[in-house]
């Protein structure tokens, strides 16, 4: 045996074990490079094992040749690519390859270190940690195959001892690193306490919420911190809970900071022990002022809800999955009648009218079910019993809150299905009402129409008959008769169109027609008014080519009032109506220099029965209804009328439309080849009076009061023209009759005379094959040029 070997040995030993172990990385190197002149190798590591992945890794190493410490280095071993060598690691003491090429344990090293690195002998020896491998001392030689002696090895072995106690001091000093570091920079507040209650210890959390310096507290009463008046109570229980034999307690007061604000703070007192006895306290604690403050706002909150769930107007009951109620509001005590009490102690089949069993399992098996699905219910078909025993009408919106609970909305419907019943009834009075107005509307139309038509047609036949023999003063009672009976069938029209539309009976046959044609219309019929008058009458136009969807002959009404109110109240001046586009609508103004309007009468025009100036001796006729239906008509084929007003000069009313597209309209003619006329007239009068009619247009008539009658004529002769008399009150039968006669294969003009135009009567007529409808009255020559032209 080498007696300088085992000296070096020895003295190698004594200068590790004087190395110290928390200097961890240079007591390492300090270590390897003694183990490599020791040994006389050329290269001595520490290789650490990573045991997730199982694999080695070099940390350290000391390379004799390249000048001592290399440090950086990438190097690993993995086991699945080395298993004997990690397999002899397991197992024995240490890896002694006197030639590491031959060696079985160590030849995998072959090609991929050991030549490259030219090593030759190894001596390799673990270093072992409650009796795994965490790492490896590594010796390395390049001179050749070399034999390792036992005292070698021990001396290796030894080395390898003291990387342990290194490695697990490195792990104490670290762990205490971060043990004191994670105190410093806790969010919580630490304390250590003695057993007196002085304060060896405070960390940063303790020092930035009170404000203070450690300085300041080290040595102190830790009960210096707390607001005076928690003092007396953090001790008192203190004591009590040391008599109880507690090791720890947790408590909340108020904190004192340096700046003499109060914070609440929640801690948990330890008693930590060394050996058998009490050696001082640990404290843990939290600040608590900010949850403090939303315990605070939460509670101020619950009590603003319960005040709004409880002012709420209708009953609110919430229940939970098996149908228990969980709450209620006041409401729901007054709707039920039980307290709030007796209600959480119920279901919703003790409320609900039916079997209360059958109801809770509804309840649970498909109503919760559905109201999962969908989220929201509502109901208004359910009864609710009272505590007394009253039954009433309820109606509920049950939703699906966040927490799988049911909050339902109950509202007691009784009195609502009172009215209800009550609005239909009324509703059914109302259209009887409104049967009955109708067929007044039509027996007073027919009564009064019919005469009116009487004394106009017989008024022109006369005054036709009389010709040059009319004395200027009689001429003058002609005149009166027919103004009269133009007056009073005005009057007619306009109570009949207002009662339909504030009926809502009205209907408009609505479709594209030009513009111009339709103001043109109503322009020319009223100008000898004007002309008569001496007004200067125009007609301005921008675009000939606009045109609006409307109820031609309604929007022709229209005009004619305000064009006739224009030229009434126009005692001289002009009378001016223009047609023009202003954006997307048509607009047709009807302006007059005439007495004008005070603004704040305006809008009262648009009311029933209104005029600018009224009473008994206002100075211009009429009953105040035509504005009124204009401006109804106009809003009901989707326009608006409006204007301005200046007294003294003029009004301005202005109609404005959407335009409409241009579509094609059919113009149906018709020329007769003969004059031949079969009329269906029950009334005596009406016959006489068309027999003179006809007789002057040269038709020969034939005459009937029975429709029974036509069949037989109609099968003998041929007629170029049936007129048939429709009843005010049964119109239907006169379409009934047109239809049959249509389906006998009559080919002629078949015209309707009617006292009582309905709106739908023009398209019925058009559907059972009528060709036109005449309204009485009409004058003579109105019926001989349209049978004329025709």
């Amino acid at each position: 045996m080498d007696v300088d070997r085992l000296q070096r040995q020895h003295g190698a030993l004594l200068a590790i074990a004087r190395l110290s172990v928390q200097d961890w990385p240079e007591s390492l190197w300090v270590l390897l490079e003694l183990v490599a002149r020791v040994l006389e190798v050329d290269r001595c590591g520490f290789w650490i094992r990573d045991t997730e992945a199982d694999r080695l890794r070099s940390v350290a190493l000391f390379d004799r040749a390249l000048g001592g410490r290399q440090e950086g280095l990438q190097e690993e071993l993995i086991a699945s690519q080395h298993p004997h060598y990690f397999q002899a690691l397991e197992e024995g003491i240490a890896i002694d390859a006197s030639d590491a090429w031959e060696d079985p344990r160590t030849r995998s090293f072959l090609e991929g270190y050991l030549k490259p690195l030219g090593i030759r002998a190894m001596l390799d020896v673990p270093v072992r940690r409650a009796g795994a491998v965490v790492g490896v001392l590594c010796s390395e030689h390049r001179a050749g195959p070399r034999v390792w002696h036992l005292d070698e090895v021990r001396f290796a072995a030894a080395a390898a001892e003291r990387i342990v106690l290194m490695l697990e001091a490195r792990d104490r000093y670290e762990l205490a690193d971060r043990l004191a570091q994670f105190m410093a920079n806790a969010s919580d507040l630490i304390c250590q306490l003695d057993l007196k209650g002085r304060l060896l210890y405070v960390n940063e959390a303790v020092l930035r919420l009170g404000g203070y310096r450690a300085e300041e507290l080290l040595g102190r009463s830790v009960l210096d911190l707390f607001a005076p008046e928690h003092r007396r109570e953090v001790r008192r229980e203190s004591i009590r809970n040391l008599k109880l034999g507690r090791s720890s307690w947790y408590g909340e007061h108020l904190l004192l900071c340096r700046d003499g604000q109060k914070r609440w703070v929640g801690f948990t007192v330890a008693l930590h022990r060394e050996g058998d006895r009490p050696a001082g306290f640990d404290v843990i604690g939290r600040d608590l002022t900010e949850r403090k403050r939303m315990e605070e706002a939460l509670q101020a909150s619950e009590r603003r809800y319960r005040m709004l769930f409880d002012a709420v107007g209708e009953a609110i009951l919430i229940s939970d999955p098996e149908g228990r109620y969980i709450e209620v509001n006041r409401q729901a005590e007054q709707l039920t009648g039980y307290s709030r009490q007796e209600l959480l102690q119920m279901t919703v089949g003790d409320l609900v009218e039916g079997d209360r069993e059958e109801l809770n399992r509804g309840y649970r098996e498909h109503f919760y079910p559905l109201l999962v699905r969908e989220k929201r219910f509502h109901a208004s078909d359910r009864q609710m019993r009272r505590k007394s025993g009253e039954v009433f009408d309820y109606e509920v919106t049950a939703v699906l809150l966040e927490d799988g609970n049911i909050m339902a909305l109950v509202r007691d419907v009784s009195e609502r299905r009172r009215i209800e019943k009550a609005l239909r009834e009324a509703k059914e009075q109302a259209e009887v009402a409104s049967r009955i107005k109708s067929h007044f509307l039509a027996m007073i139309s027919h009564e009064l129409r019919t005469p009116l038509h009487t004394i106009v047609g017989y008024h022109d036949l006369i005054r036709e008959a009389l010709g040059p023999h009319i004395t200027p003063e009689v001429g003058a009672f002609f005149k009166a008769i027919e103004q009269g009976a133009q007056r009073l069938l005005h009057l007619v029209h306009e109570l009949i169109d207002m009662a339909r539309i504030e009926a809502g009976d009205l209907e408009l046959l609505m479709q594209p027609q030009p513009a111009l044609g339709l103001v043109r219309q109503a322009f020319e019929a009223l100008a000898p008014k004007a002309h008569q008058k001496g007004l200067l009458y125009e007609l301005e136009v921008s675009d000939p080519d606009l045109e609006v969807r409307v109820d031609g002959e309604r929007l022709v009404q229209v005009l004619l009032n305000l064009i006739e109110n224009a030229i009434k109240f126009t005692p001289s001046g002009a009378v001016r109506v223009r047609l023009f586009r202003e954006g997307s609508e048509v607009v047709i103004s009807v302006s007059d220099t005439g007495v004008g309007i005070d603004p704040d009468h305006f809008e009262r025009l648009f009311e029933p029965f209104r005029q600018a100036r009224e009473g008994y001796n206002r100075p211009f006729e009429g009953a105040g209804l035509g504005l009124a239906i204009s401006y109804r008509l106009v809003r009901a084929m989707g326009g608006r009328l409006c204007g301005q007003s200046h007294p003294g000069r003029g009004t301005t009313f202005f109609v404005r439309l959407p335009e409409a597209s241009r579509g094609d309209r059919p113009n149906r003619a018709w020329r007769p080849t003969t004059y031949r006329a079969l009329v269906l007239e029950p009334d005596p009068e009406e016959r006489r009076y068309l027999e003179a009619v006809l007789r002057r247009a040269g038709f020969v008539g034939e005459y009937h009061e029975d429709p029974e009658r036509l069949w037989g004529a109609l099968q003998a002769r041929r007629y170029d023209v049936v007129l048939l008399e429709l009843p005010a009150h049964k119109p239907d039968v006169g379409c009934e009759l047109a239809r049959r006669i249509r389906d006998m294969g009559f080919q002629g003009r078949l015209v309707g005379l009617t006292a009582h135009l309905e709106d739908c009567l023009p398209a019925r007529w058009e559907e059972v094959g009528g060709d036109a409808l005449l309204v009485r009255p009409y004058r003579p020559r109105q019926l001989l040029e349209w049978l004329k032209s025709r």
